[in-house]
């Protein structure tokens, strides 16, 4: 009879262990998620993550909304879907480091001379208000990069890099 009561005693604590153990794994996993994507990256040669994909996802959600209904703006937004679709993260975490890769990256993606988008690219390596979002993504920090965008919307550091510069 008391035998059977221990047993009956030993499996919530076993239950506990185990769901404690699952909580910290959980934990150290979230903690760590930053590292543990570029590492999945790294091992599969460049490939896109799950997480990668994820993230590519929302940001063509993203785009999708902002469509005016005008038939070119949204072919545009649209060439720009299709190219975040086939370019690898990883070229855009090299392309967020290095101010060259960037320059060819978006005369690929555009069709443009690197005459045209040198410029573009030389003012994404200068604007300080960009500076972060560039460093999270170049590091593939997804959490920074969102919470960096957000402010980005909030300080209008984009609209003032597109606004056309008077000589």
């Amino acid at each position: 009879m008391r035998r059977s009561q221990r047993r009956k005693r030993r499996w919530p604590k076993i239950l506990g262990f185990s769901l404690l153990g699952l909580v910290i794994i959980g934990g150290l996993a979230l903690v760590f998620s930053t590292q543990l994507n570029n590492g999945w990256r790294n091992m599969n040669g460049g490939q896109d993550t799950p997480v990668d994909t994820a993230i590519k996802g929302q940001v063509e959600t993203q785009l999708d909304k902002s469509k005016t209904g005008n038939p070119v703006t949204d072919a545009i937004i649209d060439t720009a879907v299709t190219k975040i679709k086939t370019t690898s993260m990883s070229t855009f975490m090299a392309a967020a480091r290095n101010e060259e890769k960037l320059t060819t990256l978006l005369s690929q993606s555009t069709g443009l001379p690197t005459t045209v988008t040198q410029p573009a690219a030389k003012a994404m390596f200068t604007n300080q208000a960009l500076a972060p979002l560039r460093e999270a993504l170049a590091a593939g920090d997804w959490i920074k990069v969102g919470k960096e965008a957000q402010n980005l919307k909030q300080n209008q550091a984009l609209g003032d890099l597109l606004t056309p510069q008077s000589n």
